[in-house]
Protein backbone atom coordinates (compact mmCIF):
# COMPACT_ATOMS: atom_id res chain seq x y z
CA UNK A 1 0.00 0.00 0.00
CA UNK A 2 1.30 3.31 -1.13
CA UNK A 3 0.53 6.75 0.64
CA UNK A 4 0.88 10.01 -1.18
CA UNK A 5 1.36 12.96 0.34
CA UNK A 6 0.09 16.56 -0.45
CA UNK A 7 3.33 18.18 0.48
CA UNK A 8 6.21 15.77 -0.03
CA UNK A 9 6.72 15.51 3.56
CA UNK A 10 5.60 14.48 7.31
CA UNK A 11 4.17 17.69 8.70
CA UNK A 12 5.99 18.54 11.99
CA UNK A 13 3.23 17.48 14.28
CA UNK A 14 3.50 13.88 13.11
CA UNK A 15 -0.59 14.51 11.71
CA UNK A 16 -1.22 12.20 9.13
CA UNK A 17 -5.01 13.67 7.44
CA UNK A 18 -2.81 15.09 4.83
CA UNK A 19 -1.61 11.46 3.71
CA UNK A 20 -3.52 9.70 1.64
CA UNK A 21 -3.63 5.86 0.27
CA UNK A 22 -4.22 3.99 -2.90
CA UNK A 23 -7.48 3.42 -2.32
CA UNK A 24 -8.54 7.14 -1.04
CA UNK A 25 -6.60 8.57 -4.29
CA UNK A 26 -8.91 6.27 -6.76
CA UNK A 27 -12.23 7.62 -4.90
CA UNK A 28 -10.50 10.97 -5.16
CA UNK A 29 -10.15 11.05 -8.71
CA UNK A 30 -13.43 9.32 -9.03
CA UNK A 31 -15.21 12.10 -6.93
CA UNK A 32 -13.55 15.05 -9.07
CA UNK A 33 -14.88 12.99 -12.25
CA UNK A 34 -18.43 13.14 -10.48
CA UNK A 35 -18.02 16.92 -9.24
CA UNK A 36 -17.05 17.92 -12.93
CA UNK A 37 -20.07 16.03 -14.82
CA UNK A 38 -22.47 17.13 -11.92
CA UNK A 39 -21.18 20.95 -11.65
CA UNK A 40 -20.53 21.15 -15.75
CA UNK A 41 -23.65 19.77 -16.94
CA UNK A 42 -25.66 20.88 -14.31
CA UNK A 43 -24.65 24.84 -15.30
CA UNK A 44 -25.44 23.84 -19.03
CA UNK A 45 -28.59 22.23 -18.53
CA UNK A 46 -29.54 25.69 -16.37
CA UNK A 47 -28.29 28.06 -18.79
CA UNK A 48 -30.87 26.01 -21.83
CA UNK A 49 -33.33 25.06 -19.74
CA UNK A 50 -36.20 22.78 -20.90
CA UNK A 51 -37.02 23.71 -24.15
CA UNK A 52 -40.47 23.76 -25.53
CA UNK A 53 -42.66 23.49 -22.65
CA UNK A 54 -44.70 24.65 -20.13
CA UNK A 55 -43.31 27.05 -17.17
CA UNK A 56 -44.71 24.82 -14.42
CA UNK A 57 -41.97 21.69 -16.33
CA UNK A 58 -39.37 24.24 -16.93
CA UNK A 59 -39.32 25.37 -13.13
CA UNK A 60 -39.16 21.43 -11.77
CA UNK A 61 -35.99 20.96 -14.45
CA UNK A 62 -34.45 24.14 -13.12
CA UNK A 63 -34.97 22.93 -9.41
CA UNK A 64 -33.84 19.38 -10.26
CA UNK A 65 -30.49 21.16 -11.96
CA UNK A 66 -29.97 23.07 -8.49
CA UNK A 67 -29.21 19.04 -7.04
CA UNK A 68 -26.86 18.00 -9.39
CA UNK A 69 -25.12 20.84 -9.34
CA UNK A 70 -25.17 20.80 -5.40
CA UNK A 71 -23.89 17.17 -5.32
CA UNK A 72 -21.24 18.40 -7.81
CA UNK A 73 -19.85 21.07 -5.32
CA UNK A 74 -20.33 18.26 -2.68
CA UNK A 75 -18.19 15.56 -4.53
CA UNK A 76 -15.64 18.17 -4.85
CA UNK A 77 -15.41 19.28 -1.23
CA UNK A 78 -15.09 15.76 -0.50
CA UNK A 79 -12.80 15.00 -2.94
CA UNK A 80 -10.39 18.06 -1.52
CA UNK A 81 -10.60 16.73 2.03
CA UNK A 82 -11.08 12.67 1.66
CA UNK A 83 -8.67 12.24 4.40
CA UNK A 84 -10.74 13.58 6.97
CA UNK A 85 -14.14 11.98 5.34
CA UNK A 86 -15.08 8.26 6.43
CA UNK A 87 -18.97 7.66 5.79
CA UNK A 88 -19.74 10.93 3.63
CA UNK A 89 -17.80 9.41 0.58
CA UNK A 90 -20.31 6.21 0.57
CA UNK A 91 -23.05 8.25 1.46
CA UNK A 92 -21.99 9.79 -1.94
CA UNK A 93 -21.51 6.81 -3.67
CA UNK A 94 -24.67 5.54 -2.46
CA UNK A 95 -26.20 8.39 -4.30
CA UNK A 96 -24.12 7.37 -7.79
CA UNK A 97 -24.88 3.87 -7.45
CA UNK A 98 -28.97 4.80 -7.88
CA UNK A 99 -28.30 7.53 -10.28
CA UNK A 100 -26.87 4.36 -12.61
CA UNK A 101 -29.22 2.15 -11.09
CA UNK A 102 -32.24 3.65 -12.50
CA UNK A 103 -30.80 3.89 -16.29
Amino acid sequence: MRIYSMNKSLPPNGNLCRFVIDSQQITRICLFLIAAIGISGGLLQLYLGQPETTARLDNVHRFMVGIYVGCGIISLWAGITIARQNTLVFLLALGVNKKLAKQ
